[in-house]
């Protein structure tokens, strides 16, 4: 397994950016139902795993043919929604503290961006992990934690 929060945490409330924004919205029910099912504030968020984003940098560096190039190395646009129903379909469900928030399961935004990251594909061979990889490692890593 591999451990998303690599600097020092002792409680959710402790977690920076991108993790706190995770961990209140898809996996705290509580401060999830406070932004809501219908949040405007946030309802998508852009994913890619960090392990992609340090295997990017490796490869470019390895590459010859990627000298020179801009390479994108980004995710794809998923609407709360999307992870809060990928959490609730991980099996097996890993053994958090408290239940996981269900939403309101199914409902979308649009997306309201794409990124092209063929580039990357293309040039550095890389292979991006899917979002249940990723989801599975970060809410594992919540459940030793004890969160």
């Amino acid at each position: 397994m591999q451990q998303p929060v690599i600097n020092e945490v002792t409680n959710p409330s402790s977690l920076r950016s991108s993790m706190r924004w995770f961990y209140d919205n898809v996996v705290d029910p509580v401060r999830s139902a406070e932004v809501g099912n219908d949040s405007t504030s946030h309802p998508w968020a852009d994913v890619r795993d960090v392990a992609d984003v340090a295997e990017g940098h490796r490869l470019a560096l390895e590459k010859e043919e990627a000298g020179s190039e801009r390479i994108l190395i980004g995710g794809p646009c998923f609407a709360r929604q999307v992870f809060i129903d990928a959490a609730n379909a991980l099996e097996p469900a890993p053994k958090l503290s408290k239940p996981l928030p269900k939403g309101n399961p199914g409902s979308r935004y649009p997306a309201p961006h794409k990124y092209d990251t063929t580039k990357s594909q293309r040039i550095l061979g890389l292979e991006y992990r899917s979002l249940m990889e990723t989801m599975s490692d970060v809410l594992l890593d919540f459940a030793v934690r004890g969160w």
